[in-house]
């Protein structure tokens, strides 16, 4: 299962490697999710590497100025991360980039961004055609919807699931730890080696310098905009660490407690409560598509919009 810009490259390499060398098939190389790893592969052993989500984010604002797609997208090249974060209708542009659940807890949902799962494909079908779906089509693209603004069900859900994989590492946490749990997992001879691929082109150099405190400033709004990538991100790190010291299931540590969320988002409207980093945030998205051409359908807007609670009762 391939996150973007949690060194997946480099770990689809290695494992292609270790899959070789235990004469077994090796399917990766596309960012799976859970729901499409099961079509791809019923009886798998399932891998998965992580990053810190706000690591990932930053990185990930990164490469996408390097891609050529940037381009199209007005203000895209031209604004550093801390600016970008600035900018709600570039953001709800470009919701793969920080949205929550784009960096962990969406993959093992099922629900990323990069889902095949046939709720993904009818939620995004109905942003054109909404007027000719069926009404199941329609419900499925609500749940769907509705199942990208994560509750409690949903972040046991991620953890048991996290319990379940074969294998995880991370990529920025007890790397070589990873690399030896790996090789005992898979029952390797040496220990397996992760190279640096698929850097990307650095656009950043163009843009306006940040200090550190632009810097502290930017990780802060991130922590607040993926709460649940966080929280399941330090679940892992912990179950993590019963695996290399060898604890059976179950003396597993229990899942943390759930996390605050201060900010909510879908891909056209964006709330934060003004104790969060990002301060008092209520945006609507005016436009569809990568330009400003488009005009968002209105019924899939209230479609998406009736699941938020209003913003006076959204974080009590």
């Amino acid at each position: 299962m391939h996150i973007g810009k949690a060194g997946g490259t480099s770990w689809n390499q290695m494992l292609s490697g270790v899959a070789r060398s235990r004469h077994a098939r090796f399917t990766g190389g596309k960012h799976f999710d859970l729901s499409s790893a099961k079509t791809q592969c019923l009886n798998c052993d399932l891998a998965i590497h992580f990053r810190s989500p706000v690591s990932l984010a930053i990185s990930h604002h990164a490469f996408f100025q390097g891609l050529a797609w940037s381009s199209n997208i007005i203000g895209a090249r031209q604004k550093n991360i801390a600016e970008y974060l600035d900018d709600y209708e570039l953001m709800l542009k470009t919701t793969q980039l920080w949205r929550d659940g784009n960096a962990m807890m969406g993959w093992l949902l099922g629900t990323s961004y990069y889902s095949s799962s046939r709720e993904r494909f009818t939620a995004i079908a109905s942003l054109k055609h909404k007027d000719k779906m069926s009404t199941t089509d329609i419900a499925i693209a609500e749940n769907y919807t509705r199942s990208c603004l994560i509750d409690d069900d949903a972040r046991h859900l991620a953890a048991k699931r996290l319990r379940g994989i074969f294998y995880f590492g991370f990529l920025d946490y007890k790397l070589n730890e990873s690399m030896q749990l790996l090789q005992e997992q898979a029952g390797l001879s040496e220990l397996p080696k992760l190279s640096h691929a698929n850097k990307g082109s650095n656009k950043s150099k163009k843009l306006a310098p940040m200090s550190a405190s632009d810097m502290i400033n930017v990780k802060a709004k991130l922590a607040d905009l993926k709460p649940n990538d966080i929280w399941i991100y330090n679940y892992a790190k912990s179950l993590f660490d019963a695996r290399i010291q060898g604890l059976a299931p179950c003396d597993y540590p229990p899942t943390p407690p759930m996390p605050k969320v201060l900010c909510r988002a879908t891909n056209y409207r964006l709330q934060c409560d003004p104790t969060s980093a990002m301060g008092a945030v209520d945006f609507t998205r005016k436009t569809m598509g990568l330009g400003n051409l488009k005009l968002i359908p209105k019924a899939f807007v209230e479609m998406q919009f009736s699941i938020i609670p209003p913003a006076v009762d959204q974080f009590a």
